[in-house]
């Protein structure tokens, strides 16, 4: 017993279905009547709609056990509440907010200060010759240890 291949086409469906719409068919198949009394485009269209009616009953079916299946698979793998993963969500900023006057006050003041300013560095930050000179010879008055060079900088931007 040898297995058909199913065709791609409902029974009947000509391979030209995909080609022309339902208001807009060819002439020479809307010319041709059938034995009753229809055109044979009626007839094309008729098992037309009624394989699709029998394909979607089917996917109905089908649908929700992949899905289910779907699930099952997944569970294994993720968790069942997305807030498990990422926490739960962040508020954000509160556009109604009024802010204390005591805050603005301080925030003024943190705002006026002076910042420390770091010293320079003996390391140049450069590829070209003079910078590797310059950090050779920073580098061997330290006996190129730089842990020791990082030491005495420590109030650079380095440290």
């Amino acid at each position: 017993m040898t297995s058909r291949k199913r065709s791609r086409y409902p029974s009947g469906m000509p391979a030209w279905r995909h080609v022309w719409s339902r208001r807009n068919p060819p002439e020479s198949i809307t010319n041709t009547k059938s034995p009753y009394g229809r055109t044979e485009v009626d007839n094309v269209l008729q098992r037309w709609d009624q394989q699709v009616a029998v394909d979607a009953k089917r996917n109905d079916y089908r649908l929700p056990s992949k899905n289910e299946k779907d699930l099952r698979i997944m569970s294994n793998y993720l968790p069942a509440k997305v807030e498990q993963i990422f926490g739960e969500p962040l508020v954000g900023p509160n556009d109604a907010f009024v802010a204390p006057g005591w805050l603005l006050k301080m925030i003024a003041e943190v705002a006026k200060t002076d910042p420390p300013v770091h010293k320079a560095p003996p390391v140049v930050f450069g590829m070209d010759t003079k910078s590797v000179e310059a950090n050779h010879k920073s580098l061997s008055s330290f006996d190129f240890g730089m842990s020791e060079l990082l030491d005495q900088y420590a109030d650079t931007t380095l440290g």
